[in-house]
């Protein structure tokens, strides 16, 4: 005689634990499509797999509530799909993880871990876990130990991504507010790109959002990351104002230029908007949209300077390349006049 039940906790002593792992995702699609009744287009199987991570419960909900939102539809021949747009979850996934997630009780100097978990890298060391929660690692210790008791974690991580994200949508704007600092106070010398990622959740005033984030832009550069650089100067142009603001947005996207003529752009029309006398701004727009393309808009850009404002061989050179962007040879030639004006 055998007993075999399933619980999402650990059964107690002599029973002996079997884990059911995910499904693969060949056994979510065909899960899927016994559902349907039919063969699903395979965009649509993939994305389901991507959020539900092969739990046949969560796969089985998300076809349900795409089916009723509209995004995957049969027209009586055929399953048809179209992408949601950001992020959509079934009701009946996040009420079953509020339910699970708050029907826990911890010691009240422990509920911080879970949320501090949902809010850290999954790569975080449990003593960054531990500051950031605000506990000691004994207390952190034991908090995950019962937590893994009760279904939530398994080897320090939640068990399945939703989790975390629900508890992150949940979490009360107080206690988000008191872990990005604590996680920032932790990471902010041996680390300060790790730290800026908590610079919003934080809620820092402008100066100290903005020494955090020079000195990730730094650390990023001294790495040879210029991107990563370029976006955490983007990102402290948020908190600056006035020639500062400018000159950081110059510096990001003089940095982009390589990677995003498109995001280069934009930062730059930051800088410009922000100085209109902003003299490297208003060349390096102009480059960028000459190479975007947008040629008519560069040339327009350049005689809004005012003549006497011209560097004379610069401007010449930046409008001969706005017309020629845009084929205009023979506007081209006419600017090789002595006044191109």
């Amino acid at each position: 005689v055998g007993l075999l039940f399933t619980s999402r906790t650990p059964p107690p002593e002599p029973l002996e634990p079997f884990p059911l792992g995910a499904l693969s995702p060949e056994d979510s699609t065909a899960l899927l499509q016994e559902q349907a009744g039919g063969e699903l287009p395979a965009e649509a199987s993939a994305w389901i797999f991507q959020r539900a991570r092969g739990n046949p419960l969560f796969g089985l909900e998300y076809f349900r509530h795409l089916s009723r939102l509209g995004y995957l539809w049969s027209d009586g021949r055929r399953w048809r799909w179209r992408e949601p747009e950001g992020k959509t979850m079934p009701t009946s996934v996040e009420a079953l993880i509020v339910q699970l997630t708050r029907g826990q009780s911890l010691a009240p100097v422990a509920e911080a871990a879970p949320m501090a978990r949902a809010l850290l890298p999954s790569s975080s060391s449990p003593q960054l876990w531990a500051q950031a929660a605000g506990l000691e690692l004994r207390e952190l210790t034991q908090a995950e130990e019962e937590l893994e008791r009760q279904g939530l974690l398994a080897e320090g991580e939640f068990v399945h991504p939703l989790f975390a994200e629900v508890v992150r949508r949940e979490m009360p704007p107080q206690e988000r507010q008191a872990i990005a600092r604590r996680a920032i106070e932790a990471l902010s010398i041996p680390d300060p790109e790790g730290a800026a990622a908590f610079v919003e959740a934080a809620g820092l005033d402008a100066a100290q959002a903005l020494t955090l984030l020079e000195r990730a832009a730094h650390s990023a550069q001294h790495r040879g990351q210029g991107r990563q650089g370029a976006e955490f100067l983007a990102q402290a142009t948020r908190y600056a104002r006035g020639e500062a603001r400018a000159a950081l947005a110059f510096r990001a996207a003089w940095q982009l230029q390589g990677f995003d003529p498109n995001r280069a752009a934009a930062l730059s029309e930051v800088a410009l908007q922000t100085d209109p006398h902003h003299l490297e701004a208003r060349f390096l727009l102009a480059e960028l949209l000459s190479r975007l393309g947008r040629g008519e808009e560069a040339e327009r850009l350049l005689h809004d300077l005012p003549p006497e404002q011209r560097p004379a061989q610069r401007w010449l050179e930046a409008l001969l390349y706005a017309r020629i962007s845009r084929y205009d040879f023979a506007g081209a030639l006419e600017g090789w006049q002595p006044d191109p004006a």
